[in-house]
C-alpha cells in the first residue's frame, strides 16, 4: 500500500475540556465521503457573491439536473474509492451526487482513513466518540476526497432551560431586527425546509405565530423529491410557499 499522506482540511483539533478515557469499541458504523467534484465543478465564488446579492425574484438558479452534472462525483473517483473501501471490508451503500454512503467496522474505517480516534469524556460526564488531527489515505485516495464525517460523534447538548434557565430565545420580530430583514411580509416568497423526523402541521404553524404575535396566512406546502409524511421519515425536503 502506498504510504499515506493528510486528507486536506481534514484536521479537527482535541474538543476543549475533553479528556480521552477508553479505546474504540467494536461495531459497524455508517459514514459519508464526500468527494471532488468533476473537473470544472468547483464552485465559483464571485457567482455565488453576486448570486447571493441579487433579489431573489430576480436570481437565475441552474437546472438541478445540469447542476449535478456539472459539480458531481467523477464516476471514476468513485469507483477508485469502492475498490478501496473493499480492501478493508467496508461495504459501500450508496452514491449520490459528491457523497457516497460506506458501513463497516469503526476500527476498519479508522484504519482505511487513517484516522486517530477514541471514547473521550467531558467534566459534566458525557462520553462520546472523538475523531483529531487529520485523516490520512494513500495519495490516490487523498486527492479525490474531501472529508469523511460519522467517526466523530459531537457530544449531545443540553437543554437551554438547563444550562441557562433564564434565557429567553429571540422573537421572530427580534430576530428579523438583529439581520436587518427588508420591511415586508414574506407574501409570494417560497423557502425550502428540511424536516428531520417531522412533518408540518398546519396547527402547529398556528400556535407558533400566535406565540410570536404574528399574523400569518397559512402557507402552501409542496413536498418535493417524493418526500414522505410520517413519524419514522428521517428526512424529509419541502417547499413553503407564503400566499
Amino acid at each position: 500500500m502506498s504510504e499515506r499522506v493528510p486528507i486536506p482540511q481534514t484536521h479537527r483539533a482535541v474538543w476543549p475540556g475533553a479528556t480521552p478515557v477508553a479505546d474504540l469499541s467494536a461495531g459497524d458504523v455508517f459514514v459519508t465521503a464526500w468527494l471532488r467534484p468533476r473537473h470544472g465543478g468547483e464552485l465559483d465564488i464571485r457567482h455565488a457573491i453576486e448570486l447571493g446579492s441579487t433579489l431573489p425574484a430576480h436570481r437565475t438558479y441552474a437546472d438541478r439536473s445540469e447542476l449535478v452534472e456539472q459539480t458531481g462525483a467523477d464516476p471514476k473517483d468513485v469507483e477508485l474509492l469502492r475498490r478501496y473501501c473493499a480492501k478493508f471490508g467496508i461495504d459501500f451503500v450508496a452514491a449520490y451526487w459528491r457523497h457516497v454512503t460506506l458501513k463497516g467496522s469503526i476500527h476498519e474505517l479508522v484504519k482505511a482513513f487513517g484516522a486517530t480516534a477514541g471514547i473521550y469524556e467531558l467534566e459534566d460526564k458525557r462520553r462520546f466518540r472523538h475523531r483529531s488531527d487529520s485523516l490520512h489515505a494513500p495519495p490516490e485516495i487523498a486527492a479525490i476526497l474531501r472529508g469523511v464525517f460519522g467517526i466523530h460523534q459531537w457530544p449531545r447538548s443540553h437543554a437551554i432551560s438547563r444550562m441557562e434557565p433564564h434565557v429567553v430565545p429571540p422573537s421572530a420580530k427580534e430576530t428579523a431586527a438583529r439581520y436587518a430583514f427588508p420591511d415586508g411580509d414574506g407574501s409570494g416568497q417560497t423557502v425550502a425546509v428540511l424536516q428531520l423526523r417531522g412533518a408540518f402541521r398546519a396547527d402547529d404553524f398556528a400556535k407558533c405565530m400566535h406565540a410570536q404575535r404574528v399574523t400569518a396566512k397559512s402557507p402552501i406546502v409542496k413536498r418535493i423529491d417524493n418526500a414522505e409524511d410520517r413519524k419514522s421519515t428521517r428526512l424529509n425536503s419541502s417547499h413553503i410557499t407564503i400566499s
